[in-house]
């Protein structure tokens, strides 16, 4: 877990040192994320292995946060006005289940109906993103830009945990510790691999990556 919590920092520091990538439609957002995601995991470690408690305030915290970034993410690079107010909608009904949560739950535990809403919403929207890069646009050369990277990176891990989280109930207490401290970091180590490429693929060589 810890490896591959020090990874996530990695397409900062290329973010950082790529001054080109500050163009790019989104892409400061995506890496803000993975900010987050860094100092969140970093203070949860700390929290677990020095005070002896669970950090599910500030995981909550960064759930709302990484939801509703993902969402104007996706808003920013597809097209379809339809999807685009369906985006917002989601944002406005998950903050409203989060909030909910938050008063049900308060900070005791990890808020995981949220996590199941942002899961099953992100892969359709990906699943979408796909769909219309291919079929409607008919974009030849999709892997040519930053964003196909961006969502495949979240796509994968997303699906990733999503099954994990079928199937954790399944496994008694120490089999789920074991298999989520694993298979967590492995597709985390997968989507910040995924990021870091996205990181250097030049700006310009897609439609999809322009400024409006």
């Amino acid at each position: 877990m810890t490896i591959s919590v020090f990874t996530e920092v990695l397409p900062v520091i290329f973010y950082l040192s790529s001054k080109k990538r500050i163009f790019i439609k989104g892409f400061g957002l995506i890496i803000l994320l993975s900010t987050l995601y860094f100092i969140n995991d970093v203070y949860s470690l700390y929290l677990l292995y020095y005070q002896h408690t669970s950090n599910f305030l500030f995981y909550n915290l960064s759930l709302l946060i990484e939801t509703i970034s993902l969402y104007y993410y996706f808003y920013l690079i597809i097209k379809s006005l339809f999807v685009r107010k369906i985006l917002l909608f989601l944002s406005i009904l998950f903050t409203v289940f989060w909030v909910f949560s938050f008063l049900k739950f308060g900070n005791r535990s990890y808020f995981s109906g949220c996590t199941n809403f942002e899961n099953i919403s992100i892969l359709a929207i990906a699943i979408f993103y796909y769909y219309e890069q291919i079929i409607v646009i008919s974009t030849a050369f999709i892997y040519a830009a930053s964003t196909f990277w961006i969502v495949t990176a979240y796509f994968i891990y997303i699906a990733g945990i999503f099954f994990l989280y079928l199937y954790m109930p399944s496994f008694n207490s120490i089999e789920q510790k074991n298999y989520y401290d694993i298979l967590n970091s492995i597709c985390i180590i997968i989507r910040t691999v995924l990021l870091c490429v996205a990181v250097f693929i030049k700006p310009g060589l897609s439609k999809i990556e322009q400024i409006n």
